[in-house]
């Protein structure tokens, strides 16, 4: 098992404040897909096409693939989506959660928010994305990340590490 955190300890100890304690480090991916920005439900109605529904194409969409983010823009789940690049960790401290690239010899902090700004967050696999985290945050906005493609392990430390999976 390769533990990111005692991996990148040392540049981890660059973004943490004096006895935060950093209890998971996990590399993570955004992968766009079908992303609900607040748009209104609706219904329209044409001869040729037939009977259109925001609502039922929606649900349709979200059976097949998911959606990876429900939020306003600006909301914590846009802010997170954002941020998180190719060398992007997402580190659980005791105090904080944060988006910090790694790997690179000198950690980039991306952004930072109180604990409290995450509610929960799930492990919720697909087919080829079983490291899939469903992150639900405290404006009410989610968002997913994936922490690996083929297994869940990383997947599941990130979640009990945070939030007790």
């Amino acid at each position: 098992m390769f533990d990111s955190a005692q991996v990148y300890a040392d540049e981890l100890a660059t973004v943490v404040e004096p006895g935060e304690r950093v209890l998971n480090a996990t590399m993570v991916s955004y992968l766009p897909g079908r992303e609900r920005r607040g748009r209104p439900d609706s219904v329209t109605f044409d001869p040729i096409n037939g009977l259109d529904s925001s609502r039922l194409n929606d649900a349709a969409v979200e059976a097949m693939g998911g959606t990876s983010l429900h939020g306003a823009d600006g909301s914590l789940a846009d802010q997170l989506s954002n941020v998180i690049g190719a060398a992007s960790h997402l580190v659980i401290t005791d105090r904080r959660v944060l988006v910090v690239d790694l790997g690179t010899g000198s950690a980039k902090l991306r952004w930072s928010a109180p604990r409290a700004a995450i509610v929960s967050m799930e492990w919720a696999p697909r087919l080829l994305q079983r490291g899939r985290v469903r992150v639900q945050l405290a404006d009410g906005s989610t968002v997913l990340v994936v922490a690996g493609m083929l297994s869940g392990g990383a997947a599941k430390r990130l979640v009990a590490a945070g939030f007790g999976g």
